[in-house]
């Protein structure tokens, strides 16, 4: 390709794609699947036979059960903690 004027990089490129999808070939392609019970289990047997690699996801996982009972409130004063008032006309404060 460099003899007859042409760009190299094409050709890495070309070879870089033919390489990944024989590896790709050769390992399998992979599916996801959340686990949800007998329903899954049902549907990867049935693949277990091809040439498809199986992985499994849950739904529970710590950051989840982390904020589920986290509440955000639009009200400023709703939330608990310290608050600090300060009197617009006397610049005292409250705390």
């Amino acid at each position: 390709m460099h003899n007859n004027g042409y760009d190299t990089s094409t050709t890495r490129k070309l070879y870089k794609k033919k390489v990944n999808k024989e590896k790709e070939e050769k390992e399998g392609r992979f599916v996801k699947f959340t686990y949800m019970g007998k329903e899954t289990r049902a549907i990867t047997k049935a693949l277990k036979n091809t040439n498809i690699n199986i992985t499994f996801s849950v739904n529970n996982t710590i950051s989840k059960l982390l904020t589920a009972g986290r509440c955000h409130t639009k009200q400023k004063y709703d939330n608990c903690g310290i608050y600090q008032l300060t009197c617009p006309t006397c610049c005292k404060k409250n705390i």
